[in-house]
């Protein structure tokens, strides 16, 4: 039976929702505008976007990129058409096996028929259809631990969690209603005979319900009663496990009736219990000895304990806690829990365990055993030969004839490191236990490895090598082919990229050191951090081949050698290195190791690990949040917001701009800007994160505890704005005031666009390209074309001589005035070309005559045509001769 599981997958899908930049629509920049897009020469405009995270910006124009124009604003001074290129990168972690699985502990699983539904913690609630061979997760709007999950129909379903929490799906688990109930702690079983009939096991309690659910009846149970576990035949007859104690009911708990109880031992309790009928029950017990099963097949008149085959050592000290016994049948019967089983007198190995019978419990075999903590919770069967077991850490175990893991290339043990070439990526890990002269059976390793095209392959303890106990704490590589794994009692060595290894210290049992980090100068010779199991504080060693000799570091007055480890080690080159503290110092070498400088980084701060891009940029991460940063080679340090108060414990830069720190609680920070800003990014897990690496930018892989592997994928997204068309029009020349012939009319060079000034004050309707001045005064004209204003005209000074200063040369008479229709002007003793204006009595010019040469004596016309009732100014000029007369007109 092959399993998938869409439990990432919709959790990578989810993700992608909120990250709407992975479509291709959703990366196109829109370019703005500070003002119009159509200027004037020597003006400018701001073209911007809207910056959106982890996008980079091209500007363009005519489709050239204006390198290095590559911020999110650009100043444009020349016409054009300007576009916009955008790059979004999005990084998604995702799991990094083929096969994802569900982190959290799962609770429980129920099948009906081909139909089957999964709890566990965090809210989480998944569904088959095909019988387990896949999985969907579907939402569930709470986030408690569910514990218990029970379906009456395909439809009709129930969820127990944390707390009293009590959810009703009548949609098959689309949605869900909480049901109110009057119980405490986590409800750990629910069971409906109907719609209606139905019982629950909340904390120490059992409640009753008669209407679907709708309201529940409390139990009385017996007096000093410590509910362990019930198990129900049908609505009526039922039993209890109370401590050491039986108790069976035959109407549906009014009574119950004492049946059984442990005198072998009498500080020994019931476990679990399954009622195969009326007449038959099981029940499992622990105390230290064999874990045992108790049977009776008359109701509990009679009872024959039975052992469970461990296989151990000493299987009279061994035990098992059982999570859950159930039969498909009177004699088919599956037992599974968490089996400790001792392989020495005082220490033995915690695994998971599913045990089988089809004698109906007379004989037991071990059909599944996984030595990785990985214990099963739950068991349920769709056929009775095909099932599945879900537990710890996202154990899920199928039945098709025989058991087998559904993700057989993840491991349960936690990963420390992770490091390798272009070539190929490993992680190692395991777990880590010691007791004096031998290693802890518990004591494991693994190795995954990986390479491209290729799915992960798992190396467990005991198998290709890894040998028993040796578990790793860190891989590395100095370049493509040399590079090395150490952890306890083990360093290990690759000159082939990791394809084979060679250890330098020999296959010591017992480890008598386990390292924990280590750089090699040469193949052969370098420098490690390691410490004896038995005390636990960490020594610098240098080592050559095999030997290897301590090397002191003295960290000053008050600091107690005792209690001082030594956390991290990091070589930028052969002669420069660095080595973290618990105590906040740092020790430094720039020859090789020869003589170390130890630095104050931050007193007391645990500083779990540093990253040097080279020899004066670096950073250290501590054990509550604390990031600080040095640009002097660890002389001085700026403290930078990580936005967490949670352990940091793996760090790693790309460039001084580009870095990763991954901690606690599934944290990963990122920067782009050298540490100045760090942005949480999303993991989808709360497991904690050991160790990061990048063989380039667009490659990376996270580890952690419970084998959590994470693999960088990066959703690229291009695009380009609609075009912006910028229009700078050219100023106008600047104008050229002139005179003409008549030497009352100034005349602008420009045909168009004029404005005419009067000491420097626009003049109202003066917007020809000839003005005859009204008045003496410095002139100037401007032009305006497209919006545009050219420089201001030089100024022309202009001196009028009025009739007053010139007496009984000239007359100048207006007629009939007031007037309600003609107007004429009486001109006398005037000769050369003449100007007459209309005006009003701001001076805006209405109407204007050039007359080309007078009589000695003339009466002029005037066209006063649509002018409307008012006083207007009639203005006369003659070379320098002026005269201005009033005249009012009657309509």
């Amino acid at each position: 039976m092959k399993v998938y599981l869409h439990y990432t997958l919709r959790s990578l899908i989810l993700a992608l929702l909120t990250l709407p930049s992975l479509f291709a629509q959703d990366c196109k920049p829109t370019i703005q505008t500070s003002g119009s897009a159509t200027f004037c020469e020597g003006d400018s405009v701001v073209l911007s976007t809207t910056a959106q995270p982890n996008t980079t910006y091209r500007w363009q124009k005519e489709g050239v990129v204006l390198t290095p124009k590559t911020d999110t604003s650009l100043v444009a001074y020349t016409s054009g058409t300007y576009t916009l290129e955008a790059t979004r990168k999005d990084e998604l972690w995702g799991r990094g096996l083929a096969q994802a699985r569900p982190e959290v502990t799962l609770r429980d699983i129920a099948f009906l028929q081909n139909e089957g539904w999964i709890v566990g913690d965090n809210g989480l609630f998944m569904k088959t259809i095909d019988g387990g061979q896949t999985w969907d997760t579907l939402p569930v709007p709470h986030t408690e631990n569910f514990t218990n999950i029970f379906f009456l129909t395909s439809q009709a379903g129930w969820i127990g969690g944390q707390n009293g929490l009590l959810l009703k799906t009548a949609d098959g688990g689309i949605s869900w209603t909480q049901q109110p109930g009057t119980w405490s702690g986590a409800i750990e079983k629910i069971i409906f005979f109907n719609e209606t009939a139905g019982f629950l096991r909340a904390g120490e309690q059992l409640f009753k319900t008669t209407n679907g659910g709708a309201a529940w009846t409390p139990i009385a149970l017996p007096d000093s009663f410590q509910l362990q576990d019930v198990s129900f035949v049908d609505a009526d007859f039922a039993w209890i496990a109370s401590g050491n104690k039986l108790y069976k009911t035959a109407n549906g708990g009014e009574n119950w009736q004492l049946m059984s109880t442990l005198s072998i031992c009498t500080s020994c309790n019931f476990q679990k219990i399954v009622a195969i009928n009326r007449s038959t029950l099981l029940a499992t017990r622990l105390f230290v000895q064999t874990t045992a099963i108790s049977k009776t097949t008359d109701g509990g008149s009679t009872w024959t304990d039975i052992d469970l085959p461990f296989p151990a050592t000493y299987p009279s000290l061994s035990n098992l806690g059982t999570s859950e016994i159930m039969f498909t049948d009177t004699l088919t019967g599956f037992l599974v829990g968490r089996m400790y089983r001792r392989t020495y007198g005082s220490y033995g190995i915690s695994s998971g365990a599913i045990f089988k019978t089809s004698d109906g419990g007379k004989k037991w075999m071990l059909v599944y055993d996984n030595p990785y903590d990985a214990y099963p919770n739950a068991i349920a069967l769709r056929t009775p030969t095909q099932g599945m077991v879900v537990g710890a850490d996202g154990l899920m175990t199928t039945l098709d004839d025989q058991w087998k893991d559904v993700y057989p290339t993840r491991t349960f043990l936690d990963l420390h490191s992770v490091g390798g070439t272009s070539a190929g990526i490993f992680a190692v890990g395991g777990r880590f236990r010691h007791i004096m002269n031998v290693p802890h059976p518990d004591s494991k390793a693994v190795t995954m490895a990986w390479k491209s095209g290729q799915d992960w392959t798992k190396t467990e303890t005991g198998s290709s090598g890894v040998l028993n106990g040796y578990t790793l704490e860190q891989i590395k590589f100095k370049n493509d082919t040399l590079g090395w794994k150490v952890g306890y009692g083990t360093l290990q060595i690759t000159k082939d990229g990791g394809i084979t290894w060679k250890t330098l210290f020999g296959n010591r049992m017992p480890p008598d050191l386990t390292i924990s980090k280590a750089y090699f100068q040469t193949d052969t010779t370098g420098w490690h951090i390691a410490r004896y199991p038995s005390f636990g504080v960490s020594t610098l060693y240098r080592f050559s081949g095999a030997s290897r000799t301590p090397q002191p570091l003295d960290f000053g007055s008050g600091n107690n050698p005792a209690t001082t480890n030594l956390l991290d080690l990091q070589f930028v080159n052969d002669a420069t290195g660095f080595i973290t503290t618990n105590i906040g110092k740092l020790a430094k070498t720039t020859d090789g190791g020869a003589t170390w400088q130890v630095l104050t980084v931050r007193d007391g701060k645990s500083l779990q690990r540093c990253f040097f891009v080279n020899e004066q940029i670096g950073w250290v991460i501590s054990s509550d949040g604390l990031l600080l940063k040095t640009q002097n080679g660890g002389l001085t340090w700026i403290e930078q917001s990580s936005g967490v108060n949670t352990a940091l414990y793996g760090i790693f830069f790309n460039s001084a701009e580009n870095g990763y720190v991954v901690g606690e609680g599934g944290v990963l920070l990122k920067t782009m800007d050298g540490g100045e800003h760090w942005l949480r990014q999303l993991t989808h897990t709360t497991q904690t994160l050991n160790d990061v690496f990048f063989t380039d930018t667009t490659h990376g892989w996270i580890v952690g505890n419970k084998g959590t592997l994470l693999q960088l994928t990066i959703s690229e997204c291009q695009s380009v704005s609609e075009p912006l068309t910028v229009q700078v029009n050219p100023l106008p020349v600047q104008p050229i005031i002139s005179v003409s012939n008549n030497s009352i009319t100034l005349v602008s060079s420009a045909e168009r666009g004029n404005q005419w000034f009067l000491n420097t004050n626009a003049i109202s309707g003066a917007t020809g390209n000839e003005y005859d001045p009204a008045e003496s005064g410095s002139y100037t004209v401007q032009v305006t074309e497209n919006g545009c204003q050219s420089p201001m005209s030089a100024a022309y000074v202009f001196t009028i001589t009025s009739l007053d200063e010139l007496p009984g040369l000239a007359t100048v008479n207006v007629f009939p005035n007031p007037t309600q229709a003609e107007v004429y002007v009486s001109l006398k003793d005037l000769s050369g070309p003449v100007a007459i204006e209309i005006l009003s009595l701001s001076g805006q010019q209405l109407r204007v005559q050039h007359i080309a040469s007078t009589a000695p004596e003339s009466n002029i016309p005037l066209d006063v045509k649509g002018l409307t009732s008012g006083t207007y100014l009639v203005k006369v000029r003659a070379g320098t001769f002026s005269k201005v007369s009033k005249v009012v007109l009657n309509r």
